[in-house]
């Protein structure tokens, strides 16, 4: 392809250049020394680019580093705090010498300014899924993610994270995508990700769970998909990721099993740990692209049902010091940055003592009750 070359010699990019450089931590550390004029640095971005450059799937573009001609950093700083966090050098294209000011403009004012993609475009422009199911591939992903680190929801993923999950579930997910349930609260990521991981197990009993999950049909009193259904089509639609993937793999293995279940239970973690074993071999896949720890079942010495501990913690002094420190309404998310593992124990286990009660999707609000035990 033949390019025109424009006549810069008497331009302010008189002394623009670009070059490929091996950026390490080091030569980062000391670049990042330059950045002074610069927005505030975005956690989530720089968890997606930890995981890709981590996992050698950070590509070289003609993104760059860019400075301009007195040295100062003007493009750049996440991807080279990224190099920094993720201790591993990276081939990028390096810019110097560009111009502070274009006439009255600052070169700056038009750096990251732009319309980004989204992992639904990526998933459909560069990777051939279809416009209208990329969206739902990327949720159910991440809901699949999420339910391989026990937590309730991913902070952050990229094309190749999503793309890995893919490709370990691909089977399921395009039976999901084909036989979609479209009710409302039934419709969730969460609770295909369930359903997902239960058909990769039990495959005939969950394409049977899955119509009448979406029928209603032949769901007797009995039947612990009648009381599922029920609740994920009222109140339990607006429960919190984990707690709603909690009480579908509960239902969903009692239904498997044979087992009666006349009415919604949603204090038991068994399902959950159950299923995660049957997968330990994804979940383990996930964790590592993911740079997540293992859920607690998972891990070497692990008890596989330490609810008596838990259910003891959830109460104790502990509990309530660092209930203290919780907003009058909160988010799930607040409480698994001071409790990590046992956050969904606790906000079950809060819930039935009439402690908290549900303010809006991931929302719980304290009750009077709150903090007060029963001698």
């Amino acid at each position: 392809m033949k390019i025109p070359a424009a006549e810069i010699k008497n331009t302010p990019f008189a002394n623009v250049h670009h070059v490929f450089v091996n950026v390490t931590p080091e030569l980062a550390a000391d670049w990042l020394k330059q950045n002074r004029r610069n927005r505030k640095l975005k956690e989530r971005v720089l968890e997606k680019y930890i995981m890709d450059m981590t996992n050698g799937a950070w590509l070289t573009t003609h993104e760059c580093v860019a400075f301009d001609n007195a040295g100062i950093l003007i493009d750049g700083q996440h991807r080279l705090e990224g190099i920094l966090r993720a201790k591993v050098p990276v081939l990028m294209v390096v810019s110097v010498g560009w111009p502070e000011l274009q006439g009255k403009k600052k070169t700056m004012d038009a750096v990251n300014v732009g319309a980004t993609r989204s992992l639904a475009d990526q998933l459909h422009l560069q990777h051939d899924i279809p416009t209208k199911q990329a969206a739902t591939v990327v949720q159910i992903c991440n809901a699949l993610a999420a339910a391989s680190f026990d937590l309730s929801r991913v902070r952050a993923s990229t094309t190749d994270t999503i793309l890995a999950v893919f490709a370990l579930y691909k089977n399921e997910i395009n039976w999901w995508l084909a036989n979609p349930i479209t009710q409302h609260g039934i419709k969730q990521a969460t609770v295909a990700a369930c359903l997902i991981m239960g058909r990769a197990t039990w495959a005939d009993k969950c394409e049977d769970a899955r119509t009448r999950l979406e029928t209603g049909e032949n769901l007797t009193r009995e039947n612990p998909l009648l009381h599922l259904r029920n609740w994920l089509m009222g109140v339990g639609g607006r429960e919190d990721n984990a707690v709603i993937r909690q009480v579908v793999f509960h239902h969903l293995a009692s239904f498997v099993d044979d087992k009666s279940c006349p009415q919604i239970i949603v204090n038991s973690n068994a399902a959950v740990i159950r299923v995660l074993k049957l997968h330990k071999v994804r979940v383990e896949k996930i964790c590592a692209i993911y740079n997540q720890p293992l859920p607690k079942c998972l891990r070497a010495g692990a008890d596989a049902a330490p609810a008596v501990s838990k259910k003891s913690a959830a109460f104790d002094a502990e509990a309530l010091r660092l209930a203290a420190t919780l907003q009058p309404v909160f988010t799930s998310t607040d409480l698994v940055a001071r409790v990590d593992d046992n956050a969904v124990t606790w906000l079950l286990q809060w819930r039935n003592a009439g402690w908290i009660e549900s303010a809006g999707v991931n929302q719980f609000k304290k009750t009077e009750k709150f903090g007060s035990i029963k001698k």
